[in-house]
């Protein structure tokens, strides 16, 4: 048999082996790709399929690196992840415990990645009401970041607002001032000027500076983390419209009507242009306006602006379909996606977004025309509709149970008020 022969023999015999010869097992996905479809799981909602592929990265992880395998510790945090934002809180502690262990046995118990780990780990204790626990996780990984880059890196800062935002949570004032301020500083070092980072930063300082009354220092910080986020985004961008908002509710506080009433008109101006007139973010800050005027005894101009609130909200969802329902937050220290310090903030999904922002908005604007009745049937409807889909730790729930809680309290039912603006506290604190 001649070179040739022998060739073309040989890629037949080759050609055919997948169909004469015992068939390979099909290589399992890696650990990379099981762990990247399930971070897009999570960030679809889908919390089933996510979790599956979380148990399969830790299985692909234990056997091919061992038990004792960082690759491990990370599946084993997004399985955490994953089961905190399903509401599986004893599980994901579980996970989160073992992805610790993990880490300080191969790094030490001070190194950077545990100072990671301990975070997630703290964040669940905020979620449990365990405060006492939580601070404790969050001051020692500011110790291990302390100690492993030194007082004044980035790093150090992004611990120190999460921690401020803890204290603002818990009404520790001056304790979140204290740290927000160390913040601050090394920010302001690390970064250039009109870093947005530095706008953040002003911005939970000037909250701690307006639950304090200090009405004239929240002024003058909002004030400076709007020239940071102008020149940084530009005019128009809906994060300077936020910023609007609380320099205008400064300025309510502070007595000064017509500063406040422009901030709103502006936030309101640049945020119809970003999403649209039937936006419920729009809605929002209409409600925020016609306060305003109430205050002012506007009372006609004050109904124009709650009926026009109360026909967008009444408009069928399918109407607002391709509406923005978030400002969204460039702004954002932690990100799952990321080797960073991970703060998973899965949303609900936009359409769940826009009927539950619209449903709000007309709650609100029936308490501000003394329909009380009909806005607690509203916001009954909305607790149910958090409850009946697990988001009951979601931020928005908490927004819920903070405007029912006002209506509860103007017509007298303090107890219940103060229930409901205790579990919104603890929604916020998990967050």
């Amino acid at each position: 048999m001649n070179n040739s022969c022998a060739r073309n023999l040989l890629c037949l015999i080759l050609s055919l082996g997948g169909f004469i010869l015992p068939a390979a097992a099909q290589e399992p996905e890696s650990w990379e790709e099981l762990l990247a479809h399930g971070q897009h799981l999570y960030r679809q909602h889908q919390y089933a399929d996510a979790a599956q592929m979380a148990k399969e990265a830790m299985a692909v992880a234990e056997k091919r690196f061992g038990k004792y395998d960082t690759r491990l510790a990370q599946a084993l945090e997004l399985a955490g992840t994953i089961a905190k934002a399903d509401g599986q809180i004893t599980k994901a502690q579980s996970f989160y415990q073992r992805a610790l262990e993990i880490r300080e046995r191969v790094y030490g118990p001070v190194h950077p990645e545990v100072a990671k780990t301990v975070l997630l780990l703290g964040r669940l204790y905020v979620r449990q009401g365990e405060h006492e626990q939580a601070e404790q996780c969050y001051q020692q990984a500011l110790s291990i970041q302390e100690r492993s880059f030194g007082m004044n890196q980035p790093i150090i800062a992004d611990t120190l607002v999460m921690l401020g935002e803890f204290y603002v949570l818990l009404g520790r004032n001056d304790d979140a001032e204290k740290v927000s301020q160390r913040a601050l500083r090394i920010r302001r070092t690390a970064s250039k000027p009109n870093d947005p980072v530095i706008a953040e930063t002003l911005m939970i300082l000037g909250k701690v500076y307006l639950l304090e009354g200090e009405l004239d220092k929240a002024e003058t910080t909002y004030k400076s983390a709007l020239e940071i986020r102008e020149q940084a985004y530009g005019p128009t961008h809906p994060q300077v419209a936020k910023t609007l908002t609380m320099l205008g509710k400064t300025y309510l506080l502070n007595d000064k009507p017509l500063q406040a009433e422009a901030m709103y008109q502006q936030a309101l101006s640049i945020r119809e242009a970003s999403f649209g007139q039937d936006a419920p973010v729009v809605a929002d800050t209409m409600v925020m306006l016609a306060k305003l005027y109430l205050t002012q005894g506007r009372q006609s101009e004050a109904n124009s602006l709650y009926q026009h609130v109360l026909s967008m909200t009444n408009k069928p969802l399918h109407a607002q379909a391709d509406v923005g329902a978030s400002e969204g937050d460039p702004d954002r220290l932690y990100d799952f996606e990321s080797d960073s310090l991970a703060k998973p903030k899965p949303p609900p999904d936009d359409k769940f977004l826009r009927m539950t922002d619209s449903l709000n908005n007309q709650a609100q604007a029936y308490v501000l025309v003394g329909e009380h009745a009909k806005a607690e049937v509203l916001f009954k409807q909305l607790v149910g509709v958090y409850e009946k889909t697990g988001l009951t730790s979601d931020k928005g729930l908490a927004v819920i149970l903070e405007s029912y809680a006002v209506l509860l309290r103007k017509v007298g039912r303090v107890q219940e008020a103060e229930a409901m603006e205790a579990r919104a506290r603890n929604i916020r604190l998990a967050a």
